[in-house]
């Protein structure tokens, strides 16, 4: 009897921080970059792979990075010691602030608020 491996094969999310740059920002591009993103953090908790590409100046993928970063560390003290630790309420802090730097760099609300 042979023995079939079906494996997912990764299909690159690609993430472009230079649409409200461009003027190319609509409500579907909005909504299709909350929904990767989504996608990558909830890949990111899980341990799975991710393919993304990411496409922007530097300052805005930095100010990506830091966001993604942010958005994990808050949700991981959520999740160990609960909304009323101080560690959370640091994390949030800090989470917000990296989302404000985000708006600023690319012009685009953060999709998780």
């Amino acid at each position: 009897m042979e023995n079939i491996i079906e494996t997912e094969e990764l299909v690159p999310v690609i993430i472009d921080l230079g649409l409200k740059r461009r003027n190319e920002l609509t409500e579907q591009t909005l909504m299709q970059l909350g929904a990767d993103i989504k996608y990558m953090i909830g890949r990111m908790f899980t341990g799975t792979p991710i393919s993304a590409m990411f496409k922007g100046t530097k300052s805005e993928l930095a100010a990506f990075g830091k966001a993604m970063f942010r958005e994990k560390r808050y949700m991981d003290s959520y999740l160990r010691y609960g909304l009323d630790d101080p560690r959370t309420y640091r994390d949030n802090f800090r989470l917000k602030t990296a989302v404000k730097s985000f708006e600023k760099a690319t012009g685009i609300k953060w999709p998780f608020k």
